[in-house]
């Protein structure tokens, strides 16, 4: 990877870090896939997309941290199918990243209590028709990021790929 990609990815994930802690942020926001069942159909797995809010991101572990009720459909398609995207967009910078990531479910465990403890009282109250014993954290690690910029000189796109332990980055065609 070039010093040009490594300050791409490098700054894409400081713009996750406030994206997770800034709700301005457009990157707070973002729209996360999975698979899943439609209807009668239990052969055929269906894109599910849905808008979450990020709420912590670890660049050290290549992960994003969204919360749920345990009963929603996305926890359900993701312990049938662990994999995910997330869709994020600033509209200022004309910037689009798509992550593909493996989620991971903890609910009535350490990990979900712990996550509960950090909320605010004004966000637990939020959950509370749920209450805690219906409090799901949903993981994401990376493994995979399509980065593209909607620049009026020429659009520009690259994606970076987690492999034996490190960042690759490719150009693509946008």
């Amino acid at each position: 990877m070039n010093e040009n990609q490594s300050s791409i990815l490098a700054n894409q994930w400081r713009n996750l870090v406030r994206g997770a802690v800034d709700p301005k942020h457009d990157w707070h926001w973002p729209v996360m896939s999975t698979l899943g069942k439609q209807g009668q159909n239990p052969v055929i797995a269906w894109p599910h997309l849905r808008t979450v809010v990020l709420r912590k991101t670890s660049v050290a572990h290549r992960t994003f941290e969204i919360h749920s009720d345990s009963r929603a459909g996305k926890i359900a398609d993701l312990e049938a199918q662990p994999l995910s995207g997330l869709l994020f967009y600033d509209q200022k910078s004309r910037t689009q990243l798509r992550a593909s990531c493996t989620a991971t479910v903890d609910i009535n465990n350490a990990v979900a209590e712990h996550a509960w403890n950090q909320l605010g009282e004004p966000t637990q109250t939020q959950y509370l028709e749920m209450n805690q014993k219906h409090f799901a954290v949903i993981t994401l690690t990376v493994f995979d990021i399509d980065w593209l910029w909607l620049a009026r000189e020429g659009h520009q796109r690259l994606r970076f790929s987690w492999l034996n332990d490190q960042w690759h980055a490719q150009e693509l065609k946008p």
